[in-house]
């Protein structure tokens, strides 16, 4: 029996080399192709750049790696990329939702490989806070403020409905954005307008603001003319309109009524 387990024991350590030299072979080829896997990755996200107001949401798309990425977010306000600020969630499928309140941010959402975290690609969110209309000292004037967080040009359009019609002058913003305040001006007097803010962005997107409602006041007693009439006075001219508050034209020349005839 011991002769016999001698003979067999090198069969045995012969067929075990064989398989350990197919299984390193195996191993090694198998590393090499992880290793092409890895250098092939190259991430891409869409979209590159949106604008939505805060609470919203909005959905983003990773390719490059088959077994998929992961989500990250990071955000600043208008006072700087060194000013960090809450920044909303995103999921595992790429659904980033932005921060409710009264802070405009920026965010940067990135994607990053699973197979090999050294790569990577990043996303721009523009997040405005909504904008807010108050009254002026003229009843016709409203005033429009809304802070973007980053470059951009602001108008607001207006009108007795949401069709609007009107737009505002355009204003800038600063490099990290910042309040922009606009008077909304030629106003009928004892009317309800609908306004509502354009943010365009220096990167290109754009943000449309919820609609806003103001009305405006009466005219004040003072501002009407006073209209007074006689026998021997001049009639009284017809008020010519300047833009909505009205003004009289007086004439120093004397009037009379015609004479009627006699048959």
């Amino acid at each position: 029996m011991k002769s016999e387990t001698l003979v067999r024991n090198p069969l045995l350590g012969k067929r075990a080399c064989r398989f350990c030299v197919l299984s390193l072979l195996f191993v090694a080829g198998g590393c090499g192709s992880y290793q092409d896997e890895r250098q092939s990755i190259t991430i891409s996200v869409s979209p590159q750049r949106t604008a939505i107001g805060t609470g919203q949401s909005t959905q983003f798309f990773a390719l490059g790696d088959v077994y998929g990425v992961s989500w990250s977010v990071v955000a600043f306000t208008s006072a700087g990329p060194g000013t960090a600020a809450p920044a909303g969630t995103i999921d595992a499928s790429g659904n980033y939702t932005a921060p409710s309140g009264s802070q405009s941010l920026v965010a940067t959402v990135t994607a990053t490989s699973k197979t090999d975290p050294a790569k990577s690609s990043s996303a721009t969110v523009n997040v405005v806070a909504p904008g807010q209309v108050t009254a002026t000292n003229n009843v016709q004037v409203a005033q429009y403020t809304i802070s973007p967080a980053a470059s951009a040009n602001v108008s607001v359009q207006f009108g007795t409905d949401t069709t609007y019609g009107l737009t505002t002058w355009t204003q800038p913003a600063g490099q990290f954005g910042g309040a922009v305040n606009l008077y909304v001006a030629g106003m009928k007097a004892s009317t309800l307008y609908h306004m509502r803010g354009l943010v365009q962005f220096a990167d290109g997107t754009q943000f449309t603001d919820a609609d806003r409602t103001f009305t405006t006041g009466a005219l004040p007693i003072a501002m009407l003319p006073t209209l007074t009439a006689s026998p021997n006075s001049p009639a009284p001219l017809r008020p010519k309109q300047h833009g909505s508050v009205a003004s009289t034209v007086s004439t120093s020349s004397p009037w009379r009524a015609p004479r009627s005839s006699r048959s």
